[in-house]
């Protein structure tokens, strides 16, 4: 619970006595809310498309309408905003829909990606921080009794299972040449369950993702990571040049929340 929430609660908790004008109440719980810095401060915009799945996203939906409840990507936008005494409000809708207000510029932030997945034109109208948020490393998975991939020639005449609207530069050329088959699915969760049925050879999975699932559910572990690394990427945030907060302030806040362990301890909860 936030310290204003507590405030609040606090003085909802608070009963007039005979003779007391209700107005001293409503007064008491203004001035409260006036005395917080989270409430003060103007709130920070974020999307996060709906391809995220565990241990990045726990999306929930009510009535068709998804919502941010946890995951990697939730505890980090929960400790940046309180460092930051800044509220963060996070929509959740499908990728293609927040790469369209990225370019439009109409989110504050944007965290846990890269400039690499950004069109160039976007560096006049974003920032990124500095230093990277956390690396992440996908892998080729398939069935024990596949040969594990060694070398990208191996992959000749195979399917591989991808997500909808990724790019794979190491595959990319196979799968220009025909190859190599790329077969897409909405998120990771997705081409995974195809993999263990057999719809596809292999698949590109983050390795915490794997190590996520596998310590859930025994029947994951039928999957062996390949020795061959199709990407290591390191994730940032970029922050709108508009928004209401400096940059500075984005750097220091991200910087003091690194140096406490915040993303390691994070990132620690879902292996």
């Amino acid at each position: 619970m936030t310290r204003a929430a507590s405030e609040l609660g606090i003085a909802r908790n608070i009963r007039p006595e005979r003779g007391v004008d209700l107005r001293h109440e409503a007064h008491l719980l203004a001035m409260l809310a006036l005395s917080s810095p989270l409430l003060q401060a103007e709130p920070l915009s974020v999307a996060v498309g709906d391809s995220w799945a565990m241990p990045f996203a726990q999306i929930t939906y009510t009535r068709g309408q998804g919502s941010l409840t946890g995951g990697i990507i939730y505890d980090w936008y929960q400790a940046l905003s309180k460092q930051l005494q800044r509220p963060i409000h996070i929509k959740v809708m499908p990728p293609n829909r927040v790469s369209l207000m990225y370019k439009l510029g109409q989110l504050d932030l944007r965290c846990f990606s890269t400039p690499a997945w950004s069109p160039e034109e976007m560096g006049s109208r974003y920032r990124w921080t500095a230093q990277p948020l956390l690396q992440i490393e996908e892998r080729l998975v398939g069935l024990g009794d596949l040969p594990a991939i060694q070398q990208i020639g191996q992959l000749r005449e195979h399917s591989i299972g991808t997500v909808a609207g990724y790019k794979y530069p190491l595959l990319e050329p196979l799968f220009k040449q025909g190859t190599v088959k790329r077969d897409d699915g909405p998120n990771e969760m997705t081409v995974l369950e195809k993999q263990l049925v057999r719809r596809t050879d292999y698949s590109v999975v983050r390795n915490i993702t794997l190590q996520y699932l596998q310590a859930q559910d025994a029947r994951w572990r039928n999957l062996q990571p390949s020795p061959l690394q199709v990407s290591s990427t390191s994730l940032y945030c970029a922050l709108r040049n508009e928004a209401a907060l400096s940059q500075e302030d984005l750097a220091a806040a991200q910087a003091a929340l690194l140096a406490q362990g915040a993303m390691q301890r994070i990132t620690d909860q879902y292996r």
